[in-house]
């Protein structure tokens, strides 16, 4: 991990107290390092280009952070964590290179 990622991934861990943010429950057991248990999730996932920053991360229990990936309401649940959580702002993908169409109005200058 990058020194940035450790330091987003502390700063959400630490704000969020222990406390899932996904089901206001606290975190179901104490880690080997004596702290809450509490996976960091990108709410928008980085392989669609989700930023690495507080805005688009959620400190969740287990249970939460498998429900955003596994779970038939996962993209309800996972757009009722923009609102539930301040900080979220909602990023959209962007869509691959080779989806996008590029279009050239006059190839005379090329």
């Amino acid at each position: 991990m990058l020194r940035s990622e450790l330091a987003v991934k502390a700063w959400v861990l630490k704000v969020a107290d222990g406390i899932c943010e996904g089901c206001d429950m606290p975190a179901p057991f104490t880690g080997t390092d004596g702290f809450p248990y509490l996976e960091v999730h990108h709410i928008m996932p980085l392989a669609s280009h989700g930023s690495d920053t507080p805005s688009n991360t959620g400190a969740l229990c287990p249970n939460c952070h498998r429900r955003c990936h596994l779970a038939l309401d996962r993209d309800e649940f996972r757009l009722a964590l923009y609102e539930k959580i301040d900080r979220l702002v909602l990023e959209l993908p962007e869509p691959p290179l080779h989806d996008t169409a590029i279009y050239i109005d006059d190839a005379s200058d090329i």
